[in-house]
């Protein structure tokens, strides 16, 4: 990928429809900035989406133009014109955003080379699977936490051989097909299917080694996240705890706040005394304390 230009490349595994359902697609890591303003173009300019604004310009221009516009009929014209056109224009920016999904629906053969999908590499449902293993492992290596501990060229290197092992993937799908034809037959292999046997067998053994790296890259990283992480939480502790009291202090506090109930105590009775108030409730026998009366937590 290109981190130069200023448009932003997208994912290297993203999921895209197809007329077959969605899937699980490699991004080219060759393409430049270029190949994606010019996939970006295409998917803003679906024959749909221009129709849709051509026909909103047309049809309000010709209520204008007709001198209706001012009418019900001819201001609702207008009004469907504009709103159509606009729709389109929104529509074709939308798709501008993701250029990959909709290029993959509209224009999967021209967008070949864009990517790969897991489903159009073999058809063996065991070795899908490996696909899709292999690309999530892509995916998560790039999308890590702990990617900016890596040299930056490590997780690109990784997408560019998962592209390589998955285009010798696709590039055996004719002699997958035509090994298939032959499975039934019990004559002798000529030498030369006996060699595309091979090939396919390599590549096989290819893709399930390149996954397992892959898998091991995704591990490690995944073992320095849960590092970082711990490393994370023992720094916020150790910030946390220097903010909690110390036991000094609480018992400071404790023996500070004891004094003053005696404080209180001696300056009210003092003040009764000059005032000749009288004895408090608690001075007097209980057995004369009102019923509602209460000492206060004093003895």
């Amino acid at each position: 990928m290109h981190s130069t230009d200023a448009t932003p490349t997208p994912s290297p595994v993203q999921t895209a429809r197809f007329a077959d359902g969605p899937d699980c697609v490699l991004i080219n890591p060759d393409l430049t900035p270029r190949d994606w303003r010019a996939a970006r173009l295409r998917a803003a300019l679906h024959p749909a989406t221009v129709l849709c604004g051509l026909a909103g310009v047309a049809l309000a221009a010709v209520a204008i133009l007709a001198g209706a516009g001012t009418g019900f009929v001819g201001a609702s014209a207008c009004a469907a014109g504009i709103l159509m056109a606009v729709t389109a224009v929104l529509v074709g920016r939308r798709r501008a955003c993701r250029p990959l999904i909709h290029v993959a629906a509209t224009a999967e053969g021209r967008a070949a080379g864009m990517f790969l999908r897991s489903r159009a590499l073999t058809s063996d449902k065991a070795q899908q699977r490996t696909v899709r293993s292999l690309m999530q492992a892509v995916a998560e290596v790039h999308t890590s936490p702990a990617r900016p501990w890596l040299d930056p060229a490590m997780p690109v290197q990784l997408h560019r051989v998962a592209w390589h092992v998955l285009t010798f993937q696709h590039r055996t799908a004719p002699a997958r097909a035509l090994l298939d034809e032959l499975a039934g037959l019990h004559e002798q292999e000529p030498a030369e299917i006996a060699a595309a046997r091979r090939a396919v067998t390599a590549a096989d053994a290819a893709l399930d080694d390149v996954s397992c790296h892959a898998h091991d890259c995704a591990s490690l990283l995944r073992a320095w996240e849960a590092k970082l992480r711990h490393a994370d939480l023992a720094t916020r502790a150790a910030a946390t705890t220097d903010t909690l009291p110390r036991t000094e202090e609480l018992a400071l506090a404790c023996s500070a706040a004891a004094e003053l109930p005696p404080a209180v105590f001696a300056s009210i009775t003092a003040a009764r005394d000059l005032t000749s108030a009288g004895a408090f409730v608690w001075e007097h026998p209980p057995h004369t304390w009102p019923s509602s009366s209460t000492r206060g937590g004093l003895s």
